[in-house]
Formats: C-alpha cells, sequence, structure tokens
C-alpha cells in the first residue's frame, strides 16, 4: 500500500487475531546505513522500539515488532484507510477547508504527547500524516527517524528530515 525512502508498508492480515494491520519492512541496507550514523554509545532506540510505546489517538498504533527471516526489522501496526495530508494538501478538497483547523489541533495535540514522552520526531511533514476515512482523524507515522530527546541527540550535525520542512536553524 506504500512505500518510502527506507521501507515498504502492506496491507496484512494478523493469523492469530484475523484483523487487518499494516506491516511495514524496513530495508535492512538503508537502516544500518542510517544507524551507523549513531555512536553505539549512544544506544539509539530501533524504530519499533519507540513505536511500541506510542499510545495516542493520533498517532498510528504499533502492536509489535521484531526482525524477519532475513533480519529485516519489520512493525506490525494499526491499518488506517484513509488519504495522506500531502495530497489534501494539493487538492485543497472541500475535505481540507472544512477540516484543517480540526487538522492542526489534532497534530499538535500528538507532537504534545510525543515531546511529552521525551523523542523527538525529526520528520513532521504531510506526507507523515495520514487522515482517516469518515472521522477525518489525523495519524502521525513514520518513526524512523526518531530520536530519544536527550542532549547527545540534540548535538549539532545531527540533522535530518524533509527538507522543506525542517526548521531554518
Amino acid at each position: 500500500v506504500g512505500q518510502g525512502s527506507m521501507s515498504r508498508v502492506w496491507r496484512a492480515r494478523d493469523t492469530k487475531t484475523n484483523k487487518i494491520v499494516g506491516l511495514k519492512v524496513l530495508d535492512k541496507e538503508k537502516t544500518k546505513k542510517f544507524e551507523a550514523r549513531f555512536a553505539p554509545e549512544l544506544k539509539k532506540p530501533t524504530e519499533g522500539e519507540i513505536a511500541v510505546t506510542l499510545n495516542h489517538p493520533h498517532i498510528v498504533k504499533t502492536y509489535e515488532w521484531g526482525l524477519t527471516s532475513e533480519d529485516e526489522q519489520f512493525l506490525v501496526m494499526e491499518f488506517v484507510t484513509g488519504l495522506g495530508l500531502s495530497y489534501l494538501i494539493d487538492v485543497q478538497n472541500e475535505v481540507m477547508q472544512q477540516h484543517r483547523l480540526s487538522f492542526m489541533i489534532q497534530l499538535g495535540e500528538a507532537v504534545k504527547y510525543f515531546h511529552d514522552q521525551k523523542w523527538i520526531h525529526r520528520d513532521l511533514c504531510p506526507r507523515n500524516i495520514l487522515v482517516t476515512d469518515g472521522d477525518q482523524q489525523i495519524k502521525l507515522i513514520d518513526f524512523g527517524l526518531v530520536v530519544p530527546n536527550t542532549a547527545p541527540f540534540q548535538a549539532p550535525g545531527n540533522r535530518t528530515g524533509t527538507a522543506n520542512y525542517m526548521a531554518p536553524e
């Protein structure tokens, strides 16, 4: 159902619960290259380790994570039926016109929760935000660039994200 720069996402069925889920599999080489940017003593948590700790209505829920038989990281997540906020921004349709303030408030609540949990997302941009069909709820996604909100991870030179949405400082 989707592909990012470091992963692919499939619509899958959990064979234990019979529930439809999102299955995200990270590209092994790209993940290894990204993780190598951090000194081993920093012990940067993996995307899965971070994602399973998050529990907020405007953040996609991750049920479990692990490694495939080929040592690729995977995450089993809530499957979100809806549209990307990037699409709604592009088309500026009735949904966007009627709900844009609500979208901003929901995103603000998600970011506040994220920061309260001592994480920095580092890639807040429209392509990492989904809007659910029907009830128009925001779901923040993609925790691949997340780091702990601690001094070692705030050091200069540790920048990453989507250039058009990064703070200039």
